[in-house]
This record gives structure tokens, C-alpha cells and sequence, in this order.
């Protein structure tokens, strides 16, 4: 065999091999999340509250862990930035009293088409940790259901919530849907 060929396919053969392990990385994305605290890929994603101001997400925290949004849908009320591969939003109001401040923290576990043509929520890949108890793609509202209540959540039909956290759950599968975090 000839030594540039065998070069190019070692070459070809490294590329793969770098691909294949960034889509590993994405396939292990975990997050944890309680009531003051979001913490994606170990990075706290929740700026500190200040005296007289609340707490809200910090984008460039969420940069840190996720890289930049795939893209941002403006509307107008709020900004949507969106990791589409990873089913992630983060919400950032455009009207008081949540302006220029990012408030709301999505994750979907189903990809949801939205109104905007063209567009979709994408899936999360990985699992959360909400509250200590694990949810990933898959889960069921039954058999987390004694935890939940364990925990504090209170569970009216598909949604279970704790104080600035809300898990939606899909009819009739009782799957999980969503998970939003509010900042207080």
C-alpha cells in the first residue's frame, strides 16, 4: 500500500474517532437541578441573587457548559436561545420586569414542533437530576410518582410541581415531556 493512501485513511480514521467521542460526550449531558441551583455539566448555571435583585440563569454560564445556542428565536415578549441538538431553551424576558433577564430554564424530552414553521424544540439526551430524583427520556410518571411526593411535589393530572420547578408529562403515556425551572 502506498504511504500517502495509508496517511489519508489514518487521517480518516482519527476525524472518525473524534466525531464519535464528541457525540458521546453529548449523549452523557447531565443536569441537577433543586429550587436555587441548575447545574449543567457541573457548571452552576444560576447567577447569585444580589441584595434587592433575584437570582436569573446566566447566559454566559449556560455558554460555558453548552457552547453557543444553535440559534435564538426572537418574539416579542421574550428571546428564546435554543441548543435544538440538546432540547435546552433559556428564556430571556423583553418587557418589564424581566427585561434583558433570563428567567426560564427548558428541557424536552420529546421534540416538539413549534408554530414558527420550520422549527422544533429538539430532545434532551441525557438525564436530570431534579430534586435528587434521576429522569431521563423514558421515564414515567408512576414510577417516580412516590418520590415525587416524597419530595414536596405536588401532582395535579400530568404536572408535577415544587416551587419554581415544573415536570410535564405526556397524555395518555404519563411519559415525561418537559421539565421548566423558573428563577424565584
Amino acid at each position: 500500500m502506498n504511504k500517502p493512501l495509508l496517511l489519508a485513511l489514518l487521517g480518516f480514521i482519527a476525524i472518525c474517532r473524534v466525531s464519535f467521542g464528541a457525540v458521546e460526550v453529548v449523549d452523557k449531558i447531565h443536569v441537577v437541578m433543586s429550587q436555587n441551583s441548575c447545574l449543567i455539566h457541573d457548571v452552576q448555571i444560576i447567577e447569585p441573587a444580589t441584595i434587592g435583585s433575584p437570582s436569573f440563569f446566566s447566559l454566559q454560564s449556560a455558554q460555558k457548559a453548552l457552547g453557543n445556542p444553535e440559534h435564538i428565536n426572537r418574539q416579542p415578549r421574550v428571546w428564546d436561545y435554543v441548543w435544538q441538538s440538546l432540547g435546552i431553551h433559556l428564556q430571556k424576558g423583553t418587557r418589564e420586569p424581566l427585561v434583558d433577564n433570563l428567567f426560564k430554564l427548558q428541557i424536552f424530552f420529546e421534540d416538539t414542533n413549534w408554530k414558527v414553521e420550520g422549527t422544533s424544540s429538539g430532545a434532551f439526551p441525557g438525564s436530570v437530576c431534579v430534586e435528587g430524583i434521576e429522569v431521563s427520556s423514558g421515564t414515567k410518571l408512576q414510577s417516580i410518582r412516590p418520590q415525587l411526593e416524597k419530595a414536596g411535589f405536588k401532582i395535579t393530572g400530568e404536572i408535577a410541581t415544587k416551587g419554581e420547578i415544573t415536570i410535564f408529562f405526556s397524555a395518555p403515556s404519563l411519559l415525561v415531556n418537559r421539565i421548566e425551572q423558573w428563577c424565584p
